[in-house]
């Protein structure tokens, strides 16, 4: 005897659509200030308001170097991404959004703007109860300004297709590349 099963369709016992999960930052809006916050060369971070927006202002009125982080726990197994408001002034060695985790650190690039841009960086496979830690480090010239609000970490629908623009390689350290 035989029996053979064709066409099966997977679909989800609930109607319901499943809420935004999200590993907890804490004050991520720094609306607390650096409360929960670990950094680097304190001098040159400030917190600042602007229309009703609080954030974080990085500069420097000489060379310096920086870096602000915070770890977490991932809620839920599943694939994540990191994004960050922020927007860039003056030269910089480096100004990049970063994320550390058991699969490694994955890092992209801040572009330059005078308008608030999101930065995101996809594709962070996490373990239910994993560590991560999160953060934007910056190495500033004179005179450059770096400001940074409202980082979050959000579990990735699979079933959306991620929209990507450009490959560099698919190297699995740096696979992704921002271009302007």
């Amino acid at each position: 005897t035989s029996m053979q099963i064709d066409n099966v369709e997977l679909v989800s016992a609930s109607s319901e659509t499943p809420q935004d999960v999200q590993v907890k930052l804490y004050n991520n809006g720094f609306e607390n200030g650096f409360t929960q916050w670990s950094r680097t060369n304190m001098v040159n971070q400030t917190i600042k308001a602007e229309g009703g927006k609080v954030f974080t202002h990085i500069a420097g009125s000489e060379a310096y170097t920086s870096d602000l982080w915070q770890f977490a726990n991932a809620p839920t197994d599943g694939n994540y991404q990191l994004s960050i408001s922020t927007r860039k002034s003056g030269n910089f060695e480096n100004a990049s959004l970063y994320a550390t985790y058991s699969g490694g650190t994955k890092e992209v690039p801040i572009p330059a703007s005078g308008d608030w841009k999101e930065v995101k960086i996809p594709n962070i496979q996490l373990m239910n109860g994993e560590v991560v830690k999160v953060g934007v480090k910056a190495d500033g010239q004179e005179g450059s300004v770096l400001d940074v609000d409202d980082m979050k970490m959000t579990k990735m629908d699979s079933s959306v297709p991620l929209d990507v623009s450009y490959f560099e390689s698919l190297d699995e350290v740096t696979p992704y590349t921002v271009t302007d």
